[in-house]
C-alpha cells in the first residue's frame, strides 16, 4: 500500500513538472515568435485582417476603430483607411475579409497609369498617384503580396532605377511571373536603419518560393541577403538595382559600391515583369533600362 502510494505521488509530480516545462517552452517560443517578426519589420498582427478585427475589437461593435487598430500596431492611417472602403473611421469584419482576398484577385485587371505607364494593381489594396514632399508620387498600400508592376514578361537582364520614400517596407520587384505570385524583390527597411537592428535594412527575397521567405533566409544564411543603409524613414533616397544573370547588385544614392550583392540569386536565370513593391511606400522617378 505504501508503495503504491509513493508511485502515485512521484506519477502526479512528473506530470506537473513536465506541464510546467512545456508551458514555460510554449511561452518562451511565443516571445521569440514576436521578436523574431518585429526584427524582421513584420508589425504585430501580420495574420490577416479579419482575423485581426475579431482579436482586438475590444468594445466588441463588430467593427476597428483607428484607436483600436493602432493601439496593437495593427494598421498604419493608409493601411487602415485603405481598407475602410466605405469610409466610415472603421474597419468592418466584411471590409477586413474582402482586403484578404486582394491577393487572390482574379477579376479584369485593375490598371493605374504613372509617369506615362500602365501598371497592374491587382495585388495592391491601394494605389493613388499623389504628390509626396515635392515629387509627383504613385503610393502604394499592402501587404506582403503588394507587387504593382508593369505588363511586360521579357525582362531578364537590366538596370532598374527609382526614388523610395516610405516608413516601413519597400522596395522593387523583377523578373515577376505568374500574374505577380512569383517574384524576386529586394526591399527596404527604413524603420530598422541606424539602430540596433541597422543589419536588417536592406533585403533580398523571394515572393511565391518555397524558402524564399526573409525569415528562412535570415535563419539558414544569415548576413547573406541582408545589409544595412543609412537612409531615414520617410524620407527620399535614390535606389538602383543592376541584375545580370543570378546576380543581383544594388546602389544607393549613387554609392560607387553596392550596398549588397547577391549572387547567385534563388531563382536562378528567368524572365518577367518589373515592379513596385511596399507596404505604405511612395515612388517616382522609375525607369528600367533592359540590356
Amino acid at each position: 500500500m505504501r508503495y503504491t502510494i509513493e508511485m502515485t505521488q512521484c506519477k502526479r509530480r512528473f506530470v506537473f513538472t513536465f506541464s510546467l516545462a512545456m508551458g514555460l517552452v510554449w511561452a518562451s517560443s511565443a516571445v521569440y515568435s514576436q521578436q523574431q517578426n518585429r526584427a524582421g519589420g513584420a508589425p504585430r498582427g501580420e495574420s490577416s485582417f479579419a482575423l485581426q478585427v475579431e482579436r482586438n475589437d475590444a468594445d466588441k461593435s463588430g467593427s476597428l476603430s483607428f484607436e483600436e487598430a493602432s493601439k496593437e500596431r495593427m494598421f498604419r492611417k493608409s493601411l487602415f483607411d485603405a481598407v475602410d472602403t466605405n469610409n466610415d473611421g472603421e474597419v468592418s469584419l466584411s471590409e477586413a475579409k474582402a482586403a484578404d482576398k486582394v491577393d487572390k484577385y482574379k477579376g479584369p485587371a485593375k490598371r493605374i497609369r504613372f509617369e506615362g505607364k500602365e501598371w497592374v494593381a491587382d495585388h495592391a489594396i491601394g494605389a493613388e498617384v499623389t504628390s509626396y514632399k515635392g515629387k509627383d508620387a504613385l503610393h502604394l498600400v499592402g501587404r506582403e503580396q503588394c507587387y504593382v508592376y508593369l505588363p511586360i514578361d521579357d525582362f531578364q537582364n537590366g538596370v532598374i532605377e527609382v526614388d523610395i520614400a516610405g516608413d516601413i517596407f519597400s522596395g522593387v520587384g523583377f523578373r515577376g511571373r505568374e500574374n505577380g505570385q512569383r517574384v524576386e524583390k529586394l526591399y527596404f527597411r527604413p524603420q530598422n536603419a541606424n539602430t540596433a537592428r541597422h543589419e536588417n535594412t536592406v533585403q533580398y527575397s523571394v515572393i511565391g518560393r518555397e524558402g524564399g521567405h526573409w525569415r528562412d533566409l535570415r535563419t539558414k544564411f544569415p548576413g547573406k541577403y541582408e545589409t544595412g543603409v543609412d537612409i531615414k524613414q520617410g524620407e527620399w533616397f535614390r535606389a538602383k538595382f543592376v541584375v545580370k544573370d543570378t546576380s543581383l547588385r544594388v546602389y544607393v544614392n549613387d554609392s560607387a559600391d553596392p550596398v549588397l550583392v547577391v549572387d547567385p540569386m534563388l531563382d536562378g536565370v528567368s524572365k518577367g515583369s518589373v515592379g513596385l513593391w511596399g507596404w505604405d511606400s511612395y515612388f517616382a522617378n522609375f525607369k528600367y533600362t533592359p540590356e
